[in-house]
């Protein structure tokens, strides 16, 4: 019984860790498109920008 209940808590923990890896891949990935996002707006803010002077 209690290697049993061992395996469990092994089994549990590691799909803890894989699911708490996916959230922090997950907001890697958020922080990343951010970043890229804010890149893109200054780009097009400069387009428009220089758009405006002709």
């Amino acid at each position: 019984m209690d290697v049993f209940m061992n395996m469990n808590l092994l089994k549990y923990g590691y799909k803890f860790l894989l699911e708490n890896k996916g959230i922090q891949k997950m907001f890697k990935d958020m922080d990343r498109l951010n970043k890229e996002m804010e890149l893109v707006k200054k780009q097009s803010k400069k387009i428009k920008e220089t758009k405006g002077r002709k």
